[in-house]
C-alpha cells in the first residue's frame, strides 16, 4: 500500500485538482487536455486522470443525450499500486480464448477497490462453449448501495484498461503526499449553493444553423465571498468549444452561497454538467 491518505468521496471532491483546460477569457478557444483520458462510449462518458493527491481518478457518467433510463454516475480515487496489478488480471480476462470449464458461468476480476471502498469489476459471461465477446464493467458504491454496469466490446474494454494503466503510471510519478490530520467532529464541510437569479448559459449563436446538441463537464472554484474565480475553470468534456465558452461566460457572472468548513466560508471547487439544445434553456 502507498502512503496516500484514505479519502471519503466528499474529501476527494474537495481536493480534486485536475490539470484541465483553463478559461482565462470567454473568447479564448478551448482545447483538449491530453493528460486526461476521455473514453466516449456514446451512452456513457468516462474520464481517467492521474491526481497528485488521490491517485487514479475515475469519473463515469451516463450521457444526457444518448442514455435511456435513470442517470448513473460513479466517482472514485484508486491507489495506483492497486491499479497496475488489477489491469494485468483484467487484461488476461478479456484476452482469454480458452473453453469454459463445465462448472464455470463467468470470468470475473477481483474487485478494484478505491480509497472510499467504491469498487470496479470486469465480468465476462459464458455463452455456450465459449466466453462472450462482450464484457460488463461494473461500478459499485457499497456505502450507498448504488451499482450499475455498462456492456463493452473487447476493444472498448481494452481501451479502459489502457487508460487506467497510463494514468496509474503517471500517478506514481507524483511525490508522496503527507496524510492530513484526522478530522474533528466539528469540522463539517458544506458545498456552495447557487443563488436564485443567476444568468443561464446562452446557446451559442454560431451553432444556430446546425442545431447541435451537446454537453459540457467543467469545474470552478467558488470563493469565500460567493463569487467565481474566473481563472479556476477546468473543462473535462465539451462536445463543442462554443458550449464550454457559453457555460463559462454565464458562470463567471453567477453568485453562490459559499462553502463553509468548521463554520468559516472557504474556497471550494464545485462541478457543473450543462446540456445545450437549441430553443431550450440549458439543463444542469
Amino acid at each position: 500500500m502507498s502512503g496516500r491518505p484514505r479519502l471519503s468521496l466528499q474529501d476527494a471532491l474537495l481536493s480534486l485538482a485536475l490539470l484541465g483546460c483553463p478559461i482565462r477569457a470567454a473568447a479564448q478557444r478551448l482545447g483538449r487536455d491530453s493528460s486526461v483520458s476521455r473514453l466516449d462510449w456514446v451512452s456513457v462518458n468516462v474520464l481517467v486522470h492521474a491526481d497528485s493527491f488521490g491517485g487514479v481518478h475515475v469519473w463515469a457518467l451516463t450521457s444526457l443525450i444518448h442514455h435511456v433510463g435513470l442517470e448513473q454516475s460513479f466517482l472514485a480515487y484508486f491507489d495506483p499500486a492497486r491499479v497496475l496489478p488489477w489491469v494485468d488480471r483484467a487484461s488476461h480476462l478479456i484476452h482469454d480464448q480458452s473453453s469454459p470449464p463445465a462448472e464455470a458461468e463467468a470470468l470475473q476480476t477481483p474487485p478494484l477497490t478505491a480509497w472510499d471502498s467504491s469498487i470496479v469489476v470486469l465480468r465476462r459471461r459464458r455463452q455456450g462453449s465459449h466466453w462472450e465477446q462482450d464484457v460488463r464493467l461494473y461500478f459499485l458504491h457499497p456505502a450507498t448501495g448504488a451499482s450499475w454496469y455498462v456492456s463493452l466490446n473487447l476493444e472498448r474494454a481494452q481501451e479502459f484498461l489502457q487508460a487506467l494503466f497510463v494514468q496509474a503510471l503517471a500517478a506514481q510519478q507524483f511525490p508522496p503526499v503527507a496524510s492530513a490530520p484526522g478530522p474533528s467532529p466539528a469540522d463539517t464541510l458544506s458545498y456552495p449553493q447557487e443563488l436564485a437569479g443567476n444568468p443561464d448559459p446562452v446557446y451559442p449563436g454560431g451553432l444556430d444553423r446546425v442545431g447541435l446538441v451537446g454537453e459540457v463537464w467543467l469545474s470552478f472554484v467558488v470563493l469565500p465571498d460567493g463569487s467565481v474565480d474566473r481563472d479556476s475553470f477546468l473543462v473535462y468534456l465539451a462536445d463543442h468549444p462554443a458550449f464550454a465558452q457559453a457555460a463559462a461566460e454565464a458562470l463567471v457572472l453567477a453568485r453562490f452561497r459559499p462553502g463553509r468548513y468548521a463554520g468559516r466560508p472557504i474556497a471550494v471547487r464545485t462541478f457543473e454538467r450543462i446540456y445545450f439544445q437549441q430553443g431550450r434553456l440549458p439543463a444542469n
